[in-house]
């Protein structure tokens, strides 16, 4: 079970990671549109 974790933890990471930056493109992107 903790193999599976120890597994699963850098897929997750990466994809909170990708996620994060798509989130601050799109705040960026709306917030220079709003200026």
């Amino acid at each position: 079970m903790k193999c599976v974790i120890m597994l699963s933890f850098p897929v997750y990471y990466s994809v909170s990671t990708l996620l994060l930056s798509c989130y601050y493109v799109v705040f960026a992107t709306s917030l220079s549109r709003a200026t």
